[in-house]
């Protein structure tokens, strides 16, 4: 078998000077390393805590980034407690990568990249290792973040190829490829080269993952979508309905969204307002504020492509008024001006899409649908069930 390597001086060109995490600081200053094992090691496997967090930070990133903070912490503790102790320092390791993609996933890059490259400096000497293997995968995304596209590429191949010389690494040969199918998608465009590793992904998966197999059917569908090809997109995310009926409702939701962008696309602006306002609707009980008032923002601009009454924009600025109460200042700052545009019934574009960027910066969610276009070339703007 080939041997597999990283050089964690990929991210060198992206260090910060200091980190801005008294959480971070207190990692960076403990230094621990595994022993070196170069044969596969079925040991050191994927945490439950680590999926559990990376599944709510979906919908929820500011819950996911205590918890994580809260299991870091926790993991810090004990690797200190006994340094010799291989399970502590990887369990370590694995929640330093977890909390760093939680970092990348609110905007928070240089933490991320300091946070990431300590936790493969310590797996790196045992590689070949589930652990090492999605640490290899979240690093991939940051990479992406960085818009170091081909670095990031090849470090999502490798996550494959760890999880391939693993034992009982099938399941995670098939998240991981999941991972190379939206990197491929939302970093590169490479649509028919996202469908085919998210159809690899979909036959090694077993056959109670519904989250991934959800999600795998779910990029496919979006990459037509994205491509333009709005039938294939609306076939591809019925089947999955037919195939699997009862999803979880933080599921069902994402479908639901997708369901109003392949409408928006489409031009169908009654069936896309419809859908959006039950995301929304339905989401205030799922994701945080900030992800139901990005969604919102779908609804505006649905609206701005037809005809409105005042009295549908002030309904929409009773509506939004009411959460701002949730919000912080610096966010009810940024939505300030949308409100009084819709209360005056003269929101335009402009202020529209100058809102929607102002308050993800506000609330740590840039990275919430940055860059993706759709078929017709328009921003994702609300992002919060794109990925």
């Amino acid at each position: 078998m080939p041997a597999i390597t990283i050089q964690t001086e990929i991210f060198q060109p992206h260090l910060t000077d200091a980190p801005s995490s008294t959480l971070l600081r207190r990692c960076l200053q403990f230094h621990v390393q595994l022993p070196r094992r170069d044969r596969p090691s079925a040991a050191m496997s994927w945490d439950t805590e680590s999926r559990r967090i990376e599944r709510l930070k979906m919908y929820r990133p500011r819950a996911a980034a205590q918890q994580s903070d809260a299991w870091l912490s926790g993991m810090l503790a004990a690797a200190k407690q006994d340094p010799r102790h291989e399970e502590h320092a990887g369990r370590f390791a694995s929640a330093l990568s977890t909390w760093a993609g939680i970092q990348r996933t609110l905007g928070q890059l240089g933490d991320a990249v300091l946070a990431t490259q300590q936790a493969l400096d310590i797996l790196s000497p045992q590689l070949l290792s589930t652990r090492a293997g999605f640490a290899c995968q979240r690093a991939a995304f940051l990479l992406g973040d960085l818009q170091d596209i081909d670095a990031g590429l090849r470090l999502a191949q490798q996550a494959v190829a760890i999880h391939g010389q693993t034992p009982g690494g099938r399941h995670h040969v098939g998240v991981s490829s999941a991972g190379v199918g939206a990197y491929e998608l939302f970093y590169r465009r490479a649509f028919a080269d996202s469908r085919a590793a998210l159809r690899r992904a979909l036959g090694a998966l077993p056959e109670g993952d519904d989250v991934v197999f959800v999600g795998a059917h779910h990029g496919i569908a979006y990459s037509y979508l994205m491509e333009g090809r709005l039938s294939e997109a609306l076939e591809a995310l019925l089947s999955l309905r037919q195939r699997r009926p009862n999803l979880e409702p933080d599921q069902d939701l994402r479908l639901r969204w997708l369901e109003a962008e392949i409408a928006a696309a489409a031009g169908d602006h009654g069936r896309a307002l419809a859908h959006y306002e039950e995301v929304f609707t339905r989401g205030l009980g799922i994701v945080e504020v900030q992800g139901a008032i990005l969604v919102s923002f779908d609804v505006a601009r649905i609206l701005l492509e037809r005809p409105t009454s005042a009295g549908e924009w002030w309904s929409w600025n009773r509506r939004l008024g009411s959460l701002a109460e949730k919000l912080t200042r610096a966010e009810q700052a940024a939505l300030g001006p949308y409100l009084d545009a819709l209360a005056a019934g003269d929101l335009d574009r402009g202020l529209l899409d100058h809102t929607t960027v102002a308050f993800k910066r506000a609330s740590n969610r840039m990275l919430l649908g940055m860059g993706r276009r759709g078929a017709a070339g328009r921003p994702e703007l609300g992002g919060q069930f794109a990925a």
